[in-house]
């Protein structure tokens, strides 16, 4: 009924797993709401304290079974909900199943979130830019000349997260690699990208010294290399990895100007994103967090 991932900001690796997601089935109505929304604010491991802005956005056409009974109704996860500061916004799909609309309004309100109402096909408005392909290429480059260092555990876990990464780089659209590496490049995303513990950005911001790393915790591209050749091929990656960084930069900030002037362009479409986004930056804001695209 429920697929649960734990909150995290490896965001690669929450992208790998909606990757495996198909929907099949369907054509009913009610549907298991109450579940959904029960998992989503008792199952999940919310921060606590501090300047954080916590929402769930619940999207359906149907309205909640309210019949099941070992389930827990959407009014005791809501209360739940407002405990824990979390501010849960509802999107109704559709103009069918119109008995959904109360109860998704009912949800929302009761923690002083949205509810819209968008068609049965959360239309999407998608920017294919002429810069993607460019920036594909480069983030492509940029993720496979990731090497890792440290205990034989830290090396395993990161370079799962870097296989993860290029399986990315194959499924995905171009638009949605893009998307990514845009993020990537920022402030935020960067350690999304490179993890901990990675060489050469490590090398580059002086946290690590080449020389103090002992053989067994030197990652396999190295291993068994002389002083001078381990030296020199670090050098050689912190020379590439400046200058591919150099050339996104470039090119994101590029389409995030072409982005935005096709967004005024096409002001007023109907688009699933950029309700959801203007959502969160104006609760966010109440919270003293600032969202930027």
């Amino acid at each position: 009924m429920t697929k649960v991932y734990p909150l995290t900001t490896d965001i690669d690796s929450v992208y790998a797993e909606l990757l495996k997601i198909s929907a099949q089935g369907g054509g009913d109505s009610p549907e298991s709401v109450n579940q959904a929304l029960h998992e989503a604010v008792s199952q999940m491991q919310w921060t606590e304290g501090g300047k954080v802005y916590k929402t769930i956005f619940l999207v359906g056409d149907c309205p909640p079974h309210m019949d099941y009974k070992d389930d827990v109704k959407y009014t005791e996860s809501c209360k739940l909900a407002a405990e824990k500061g979390i501010t849960i916004n509802s999107i109704k799909l559709g103009l069918s199943c119109n008995e959904a609309v109360q109860h998704f309004q009912t949800i929302s309100g009761s923690t002083v979130g949205e509810y819209i109402q968008l068609g049965q096909n959360a239309g999407d408005v998608v920017y294919s830019t002429p810069f993607d392909d460019s920036i594909n290429y480069y983030s492509r480059r940029l993720d496979q000349s990731r090497i890792y260092y440290g205990s034989r555990e830290v090396q395993r876990s990161n370079y799962v997260r870097k296989e993860k990464s290029m399986e990315i780089q194959t499924k995905a659209s171009a638009t949605s690699n893009a998307d990514r590496a845009t993020y990537n490049n920022s402030k935020s995303g960067f350690k999304n990208q490179f993890g901990e513990f990675e060489l050469v950005n490590d090398v580059i911001d002086n946290r690590v010294k080449l020389d103090s790393i002992s053989e067994d915790r030197l990652p396999p591209e190295v291993k068994g290399l002389t002083v001078e050749k381990r030296k020199a091929y670090i050098d050689s990656l912190v020379l590439e990895r400046r200058a591919m960084q150099a050339h996104l930069l470039r090119l994101t900030t590029a389409r995030a100007a072409y982005i935005n002037n096709e967004r005024q362009k096409q002001s007023g479409t109907e688009s699933f994103s950029n309700q959801v986004f203007a959502i969160m930056q104006k609760q966010a804001a109440t919270r003293g967090v600032m969202l930027k695209r």
